[in-house]
């Protein structure tokens, strides 16, 4: 598959704000016997919630969770999208994102609530539930090359049968390696930033023939639509 077009960009992401009192579990999470990983691996899914908001806006809120770092994703009716990478509390267990979002584990099983704080209301919360496992999309069909402008500069995005993606942007360059199932987090690397970014790529169908590779990532450069 190999598709050229120019992207949209579906909105700015977020800077990750790190909690003080917790550590980033993008970048610590490896130790089976740490609480931070125990929690990731017990709490391995992604969880979904459909509402609207005091201004009567539809809203998704997307929950992406495996062993190696939370994401939260939350788009509007607009199609406007933010990531957030999470932090985490051992304390209290719980999955803190900037803008004063917070989630945790919800009453029911495999549920989180999640609290944030709006203009209107403060402390508004919603019940995330985890979604049924979905097909897995395979490195084959994400193969290809992809286009998008970031800045008014064209970008190219290049996904390699083995899995390696790759973009580059203002002299930086990014690269990692796709996550073995489509339904997990991706890490990638920015030479020009230090630590590392998780990303969600899924692949949507436009029409039998254009498909679009979607990433939702903290980072600006490659959050959005590639065609």
């Amino acid at each position: 598959m190999r598709n050229i077009s120019t992207r949209i960009l579906a909105g700015a992401a977020a800077l990750a704000v790190l909690n003080l009192t917790g550590c980033d579990i993008s970048i610590n999470s490896d130790s089976d016997d740490d609480t931070q990983a125990k929690f990731l691996r017990s709490n391995k899914g992604i969880y979904q919630s459909v509402f609207s908001n005091q201004q009567l806006q539809a809203q998704t809120y997307t929950l992406v969770i495996d062993k190696q770092g939370a994401l939260l994703i939350t788009n509007n009716d607009r199609d406007e999208t933010t990531s957030y990478q999470a932090s985490f509390t051992s304390d209290d267990e719980m999955l803190m994102f900037a803008d004063k979002i917070n989630c945790g584990l919800g009453a029911s099983p495999s549920a989180f609530s999640c609290s944030f704080d709006t203009a209107s209301n403060t402390d508004e919360a919603t019940i995330l539930t985890m979604l049924d496992s979905s097909p897995a999309i395979t490195n084959a069909e994400l193969t290809g090359t992809y286009q998008g402008i970031y800045q008014t500069q064209k970008l190219v995005l290049d996904i390699a049968a083995s899995g390696q993606i790759s973009a580059e942007y203002n002299n930086c360059q990014i690269s990692g390696q796709l996550a073995t199932n489509s339904n997990l987090l991706t890490k990638l690397t920015d030479s020009c930033e230090t630590g590392q970014q998780l990303a969600f790529v899924s692949l949507e169908q436009l029409t039998d023939e254009l498909s679009v590779v979607k990433i939702s990532s903290e980072h600006t450069a490659l959050t959005g639509y590639w065609f």
